[in-house]
């Protein structure tokens, strides 16, 4: 179930997004539930994948709430609404919090994958401006030739996309003689379009079409715009050597554009367990009573993939982690690479060495 969620989530995406403006405190939860049912009602793009109404949800949800509210209260009103949605990118931020405790950080985080195994494999190697804004971790995998790119975020903290491209065309480089190379997106919860199309270019085949998306455009529920294709072009010179491309539960959004974009190519492996199944694009709106509203906006399809909203994107191999007692080795990566040592004749035999 979608969940209010606290603000700490999106600090990166208020650092990052500079049109956001500060909320008005001054407001009731009436006002807060009246406005945030009526900018889903205008905006989300994904009724017609629910068989809900959300007029019903309106007469169900909001004789519950009055001025007298509670702020819990109303969370607790607004998550099983949205939840009736079954959209993980719909939800309203409570931006009221000042404080949050242990269990409070384990609740929201305490599922994602731990990525301290990386000196088991490699030495690893940073590619940003600072130890923790890392837009790349990357090594060669010991008594292995093959690289290795961990990807935490789909955001780039390069200072453009053309310092981006030179840190993919320098990474390429480096693993130019390599038997072939892992991308490890387990995790990676999404970011932006032009980062992924930038990297994935490194990569693909030749020019593909891979999604198609269209933006609600009026007050019905299926006013449309017409579908805008999306499209990644080969860089001068993409690596064409088998690539596994690991991905868990946690990947979702951008990172899921990222999988669609990559899978159909040949050379790539999609391994691991199926992605989150939030695909559409979001916008963030500030809502009265210091909510601000996550809201899925455009309807995103994958060419080569079926329905992914909702549902996830299958691997063409299923990876289960084998050693979830040891901290330091990663069963998924240790597959990956046999994955790319059984399938790298068949690459030769396409492409050359």
């Amino acid at each position: 179930m979608v969940k209010v969620v606290f603000a700490l989530l999106i600090i990166q995406l208020l650092y990052s997004c500079n049109s956001l403006l500060g909320p008005d405190p001054e407001h009731t939860p009436v006002e807060a539930f009246e406005t945030i049912w009526k900018e889903i009602d205008y905006s989300y793009a994904y009724f017609d994948r629910n068989d809900v109404s959300w007029d019903s949800l309106y007469n169900l949800y909001r004789p519950m709430v009055n001025e007298n509210t509670t702020r819990e209260e109303l969370n607790d009103i607004l998550d099983e609404m949205l939840g009736s949605l079954n959209d993980k990118h719909l939800v309203v931020i409570d931006y009221s919090f000042t404080e949050i405790d242990s269990a409070q950080f384990e609740e929201m985080f305490g599922n994602l994958p731990p990525y301290d195994h990386h000196r088991y494999y490699f030495f690893p190697k940073r590619w940003g401006n600072n130890w923790i804004q890392s837009v790349f971790i990357t090594g060669r995998i010991m008594n292995a030739n093959v690289g290795y790119i961990y990807i935490p975020t789909m955001e780039s903290y390069a200072d453009t996309y053309s310092e981006l491209a030179t840190i993919m065309d320098s990474i390429i480089v480096d693993f130019a003689e390599t038997e072939g190379i892992i991308i490890d997106i387990r995790g990676n919860g999404g970011g932006k379009k032009k980062f992924i199309e930038t990297v994935a270019a490194r990569f693909v085949d030749t020019t593909r079409n891979y999604a198609k998306s269209r933006f609600r455009n009026g007050p019905g529920h299926n006013s449309f715009t017409d579908y805008n294709y999306h499209t990644v072009t080969p860089s001068k010179n993409p690596y064409r050597k088998p690539v596994v491309l690991l991905t868990d539960s946690s990947t979702g959004s951008a990172a899921e554009w990222f999988t669609v974009a990559l899978r159909e190519c040949p050379h790539v492996i999609h391994a691991g367990s199926k992605t989150a199944g939030t695909f559409g694009s979001i916008t963030y709106k500030w809502m009265p009573y210091d909510y601000l509203l996550s809201v899925t906006v455009a309807q995103v399809k994958a060419l080569d993939v079926p329905e992914v909203q909702g549902y996830g994107i299958d691997p063409h191999v299923t990876l289960e982690q084998r050693f979830p007692d040891h901290p330091e080795r990663d069963s998924m990566i240790e597959d990956a690479i046999e994955l790319i040592r059984e399938h790298s004749s068949k690459i030769i035999a396409k492409y050359g060495k």
